[in-house]
């Protein structure tokens, strides 16, 4: 019989499970907690007013829109991602980095994020550009609004 001489490193079995524990701490915090949260505040006053608040007229207008955008946006996303992808991965041309690097900025960067620069920008309260465009009777964020429908 031989014996190797490679000694097996030794693994230290408390290392994995500590690493687990940090994995399921971060999802109970980024995951789990906000559901929680969500789900407390929407049934707090019970299920009756959650009933009455997505029954109203708004509330029904807002469901209807988003799976009405859906409806569109997936199919559509789906198409255009698929096309896009078979392009970039077939050919090289002139720009395809910053094709690359267009279409992950979405990644990058939070909506909310840019929806928040876009407030701090354009409303006419706190806005960068506000008193001007004001002035000049220009709404962005009625055009943003409108645009993301």
């Amino acid at each position: 019989m031989r014996i190797s001489s490679k000694a097996k490193p030794q693994t230290l079995p408390w290392g994995r499970y500590l690493l687990i524990a940090i994995g399921l701490s971060f999802l109970v915090i980024v995951v789990v907690l906000p559901l929680v949260t969500i789900f407390y505040q929407a049934f707090a006053n019970g299920i009756e007013a959650y009933w009455t608040g997505i029954t109203t007229p708004e509330a029904r207008h807002a469901i209807f829109l988003t799976v009405a955008i859906a409806l569109v946006a997936v199919p559509m996303n789906t198409g255009f991602g698929i096309l896009i992808a078979w392009i970039l991965a077939r050919y090289s041309f002139p720009g395809k980095i910053l094709l690359l690097g267009i279409i992950d900025l979405p990644l990058a960067i939070s909506p909310t994020v840019v929806g928040l620069m876009f407030i701090l920008l354009y409303s006419q309260t706190v806005g960068l550009f506000g008193s001007w465009l004001e002035a000049t009777n220009i709404k962005i964020i009625c055009l943003i609004a409108i645009g993301n429908l």
